[in-house]
């Protein structure tokens, strides 16, 4: 929510199409997110940058931590507590390994989902999540 309440401001005043687009997408999502806080959907919640799990987002910032690093590093860390014990498998017929956890980082931010491939966090980007959704 921090990295959208961001977004939405912009501050480039109509730099161009691109930027406008982006704060358009990000007040959208946090009015999609505070109205399904607010009807407490029970597969939503929040998590804090300690990985304190909540069932609101009215509460957005957070005291300043000892971390170091942009959003993204903080968008990454919750996201690495959240999925707790993973168990990679090696595939020896394709000689990949599959990581097995019960999180997965939905973004459509490239370097974030390279960032979250070197921890073995599983990631989709969120048209290819939606098409999964809808098979």
């Amino acid at each position: 929510a921090n990295e959208l309440d961001g977004l939405k401001k912009g501050g480039r005043d109509g730099a161009d199409d691109h930027i406008d687009g982006i704060e358009t997408n990000a007040r959208a999502a946090l009015t999609f997110l505070d109205g399904a806080f607010a009807a407490k959907n029970r597969f939503l919640r929040g998590v804090t940058s300690k990985g304190s799990l909540m069932t609101t987002i009215a509460f957005r910032n957070e005291e300043p931590t000892a971390h170091v690093g942009n959003n993204d590093d903080t968008i990454l860390n919750c996201a690495v507590l959240l999925s707790g014990q993973q168990q990679a498998v090696l595939d020896k017929e394709r000689n990949v390994e599959q990581v097995m956890c019960k999180t997965v980082l939905l973004t459509d931010d490239r370097n974030l989902r390279v960032k979250a491939h070197t921890r073995q966090l599983p990631t989709r980007d969120i048209s290819s999540f939606v098409q999964w959704l809808k098979s």
